[in-house]
């Protein structure tokens, strides 16, 4: 008899060391579970807020340049064609200004290396195109000064300089051309064509370049913001479901932990204010329910906490009359417990699927264990 009250005793003892480890790793389990709950909140909201500064920084850009906000298709396709036709101009010269950089790189940097007369050759058609853009500036600016002044002198003379450089490039691209492809003369001569008319629109299209930079730059700030304004709106929709669905499974292991250890019930949650306004939100309800802070030392206000969840039932909110749109949003699957007496409404003791149970149902088997030791 001693001994089979002592085994009996020992039994009792294991058996709650067993329990307190498993209330203690659920008390652990549900503060990590709650801890992710307020980042992922807090990330959404950082999302959020990133979301309104783009949107408001999209909103300035649009009031601050109304005429490029503010174009038709017309002056869209003649600002595109203006910026098209630079890099035209680059690849014509590149292709059939071979001979002419050969020359230039050879007569005043021939102690270059063979590398840097390479890249000297891909820069030649670029500083071309620089020379084009720079005489149409100053030509802008000339024929300002003779509409200010009277005096149309000098702007004849630049235009003439224009005309001569835009002609000289034609007539060097042709040659080459020609020379390069002396089966194909029609061809060749088309591309000098082509080359001369590039220059030209170049160089007598000061304001319209401007313009279009303008119009560059425009669009390009435009659509770095609506793209950022795109990627906020989706990471946070993207944290939003995953705080409803973690709010699930923590409100789920809370209402079980309470099931299964009654005398260290959790009755008050310390969820956020964010996390409280998001998860209402969200479930389209007041799901959780935010207590009036207690005054603490007469001056300054405690830490409120939230009465503690219960499981959210899909069914028993539908028929409420509750919005039923975050409903969908997350699928709801009830389990049975191991005895089965669960159902999908909720009702008797089914719960949703958590990440306690598989620690709960090994400490179940090792409690039934060491019951079995006693015997009768």
């Amino acid at each position: 008899m001693p001994d089979q009250l002592m085994t009996e005793t020992r039994a009792q003892h294991k058996t709650r060391l067993l329990n307190q480890r498993a209330e203690e790793r659920s008390r652990k389990n549900l503060a990590g579970t709650l801890d992710n709950l307020h980042a992922q909140v807090s990330r959404a909201k950082s999302h959020q807020q990133t979301k309104k500064e783009s949107e408001e920084q999209r909103k300035q850009l649009i009031e601050s340049n109304p005429e490029e906000a503010n174009l038709d298709i017309y002056q869209k396709s003649v600002r595109i064609f203006c910026l098209a036709i630079c890099p035209i101009i680059v690849i014509l010269d590149i292709l059939f200004m071979g001979a002419a950089a050969e020359f230039f790189i050879n007569f005043s940097l021939h102690d270059l290396s063979p590398r840097a007369k390479f890249i000297a050759r891909l820069a030649f058609p670029v500083c071309i195109l620089g020379i084009d853009i720079l005489l149409g500036i100053i030509l802008v600016r000339s024929r300002e000064k003779a509409l200010e002044t009277g005096d149309s002198f000098k702007y004849y003379i630049w235009v003439a300089v224009c005309i001569c450089f835009g002609l000289m490039m034609g007539i060097v691209v042709g040659y080459t051309a020609i020379t390069s492809m002396p089966q194909f003369p029609v061809l060749a001569l088309f591309l000098g064509g082509i080359a001369m008319t590039c220059h030209y629109v170049i160089l007598f299209s000061g304001e319209l370049l401007g313009e279009a930079k303008a119009y560059l730059l425009f669009s390009w700030k435009k659509t770095k913001l609506d793209r950022a304004i795109k990627n906020s709106e989706v990471n946070h929709n993207r944290e939003r479901a995953s705080v409803g669905q973690t709010y699930r499974s923590y409100a789920d292991a809370l209402h079980l932990h309470n099931q299964r250890y009654p005398q260290a019930a959790i009755n008050a949650v310390p969820f956020e204010k964010d996390a409280v306004e998001m998860i209402n939100e969200i479930f389209g309800r007041e799901v959780v329910q935010q207590a009036a802070p207690e005054p603490q030392n007469g001056t300054e206000t405690a830490a409120a906490e939230n009465t503690a969840p219960t499981p959210i039932n899909d069914t028993a909110a539908n028929n409420n009359g509750h919005s039923q749109a975050s409903a969908t949003e997350f699928t709801f699957t009830p389990e049975t417990n191991g005895n089965g007496n669960g159902n999908g409404n909720g009702n008797g003791n089914g719960h949703h699927a958590n990440p306690f149970d598989v620690f709960q149902s090994d400490i179940d088997g090792r409690i039934r264990n060491a019951e079995s030791e006693v015997t009768v």
